[in-house]
């Protein structure tokens, strides 16, 4: 029997861009990420790969460590 990742580590992408005041469409102009991806990424969805996680950290100002709960 297998898991999902997802199930393991939580992306906490979401509370991150609403503390920092941004919607969606904000993170989407900044980062140059549909809203879709990132709304699959907040609700985790899919998986982000480490070079968008580290991408996001850097807009975000965060580490990645604070963007991931595991």
């Amino acid at each position: 029997m297998g898991f999902i990742m997802n199930d393991i580590v939580k992306c906490r992408l979401r509370e991150i861009r609403l503390n920092h005041g941004l919607s969606l469409r904000d993170l989407e102009t900044k980062s140059e990420i549909s809203r879709g991806h990132l709304s699959n990424y907040e609700n985790n969805k899919v998986q982000m790969s480490i070079n968008t996680a580290v991408r996001l950290a850097k807009l975000l100002n965060c580490t990645l460590d604070e963007m991931f709960d595991y």
